[in-house]
């Protein structure tokens, strides 16, 4: 991809953000922080992010997700921006019993695997 189409597309993503924060983004269950936009793209190889469908190495993709900057709680790669959006409200879903303890869940295992990352180095 040229440097004008990256720079083309990036500014596609952003306007495509900012049309959803317009219309209002939930804030973090943890923190009531506003989420942030992880984004890489490139060419697939072994460090690229878990993707939800399988990759070939060399393969080219986009891997999108949004993480909280107070807490740390973050969601999984989607492939494009309006899953990422989509799974971010699911899981800050305010007032509702079984999305709390979601959260609480997966959490619970970011920060046992950030731990574990940390100790190991």
């Amino acid at each position: 991809m040229s440097t004008e189409q990256q720079a083309a597309r990036l500014k596609q993503i952003k306007n495509q953000l900012q049309l959803h924060k317009d219309r209002g983004i939930r804030l973090c269950l943890g923190c009531e922080s506003e989420p942030r936009l992880g984004y890489s793209h490139g060419e697939y190889c072994e460090t690229s992010p878990r993707l939800p469908y399988p990759h070939k190495l060399g393969q080219r993709f986009e891997a999108f997700t949004l993480h909280c900057p107070g807490c740390g709680f973050k969601l999984d790669g989607f492939m494009n921006l309006q899953a990422a959006l989509c799974e971010w409200h699911r899981a800050n879903t305010p007032g509702d019993v079984y999305y709390a303890a979601r959260w609480a869940e997966r959490f619970e295992q970011q920060m046992m695997a950030k731990a574990a990352t940390t100790l190991e180095h």
